[in-house]
C-alpha cells in the first residue's frame, strides 16, 4: 500500500510541473515515476500467491500497471503537446481531456485496491490504523 501511496504522490509532481509548465521537472518525475512503477510491478509479479484468491496482490497490481501505462501513454502524450510550445486551444483542451480521462480511470482502479484491502483485513482479522 504504501508504494501505491507513493506513486500517486509522485504523479501529483508530474501534474504539478506540467501545470507550471516547468517541463524539465515534470520531464524528472516521469521518468522517476516510469522507473518506479517498472521495478515495482516486476517485484509484485514475482512474488508468491498469499492465499488460493490471491486478489489484494492482483489488485494491487491492477493498480501499479494502471500507473506504468499512463506514464508511458497518456502522460506522454500531454508532454508531446506540451514541449511543442506554442500550444493551440486545441492543445490544452486535448491536455486536460487526458488529464480528467486519467482522474476518472484513476479512481476506479484506487476503489478497487482499498475493497480488496478491506476484505483482506476482514478475512484475516487485521486491524488498519493510521501512522498518527
Amino acid at each position: 500500500m504504501e508504494k501505491a501511496s507513493d506513486m500517486e504522490k509522485q504523479t501529483v509532481k508530474i501534474t504539478e510541473a506540467l501545470s507550471k509548465k516547468d517541463i524539465e521537472a515534470a520531464e524528472k518525475a516521469l521518468a522517476e515515476c516510469q522507473k518506479n512503477s517498472e521495478e515495482t510491478l516486476k517485484e509484485l509479479q514475482a512474488m508468491e500467491p498469499y492465499d488460493e484468491k490471491d486478489e489484494l496482490r492482483k489488485s494491487v497490481i491492477e493498480f501499479v500497471d494502471f500507473y506504468n501505462n499512463i506514464y508511458k501513454n497518456e502522460y506522454r502524450q500531454a508532454f508531446d503537446i506540451v514541449n511543442k510550445g506554442n500550444y493551440t486551444k486545441e492543445d490544452v483542451d486535448s491536455i486536460t481531456t487526458i488529464l480528467m480521462s486519467v482522474s476518472s480511470e484513476e479512481e476506479f482502479v484506487k476503489d478497487d485496491l482499498i475493497s480488496s484491502f478491506k476484505k483482506f483485513c476482514k478475512e484475516y482479522e487485521l486491524i488498519i490504523s493510521s501512522r498518527d
